[in-house]
């Protein structure tokens, strides 16, 4: 089974901000590596300075007891 595959999640909220506000929150990949447990540190790829379709940015990751991994992720339409 391909990781797509696997079960997933879905949720709605309002949010009283406007549209460029919440865009600008959702697409700064910086918060996650300040306040996640495992993520360590984040970037944009090949020039990247922000979300546009196609670009891609990498993830490095670490957990005590497993070796540390990099993730790269692109940007869908």
């Amino acid at each position: 089974m391909r990781y797509a595959d696997g079960p997933g999640a879905q949720g709605e909220v309002f949010v009283r901000a406007g549209v460029e506000r919440v865009w600008a929150l959702v697409t700064d990949i910086g918060p996650s590596a300040r306040f996640g447990p495992e993520l360590r540190r984040v970037g944009w790829l090949d020039g990247a300075d922000g979300p546009a379709p196609g670009a891609r940015f990498e993830g490095y990751d670490s957990r005590a007891g497993t070796p540390d991994w990099r993730t790269v992720s692109e940007v869908g339409r």
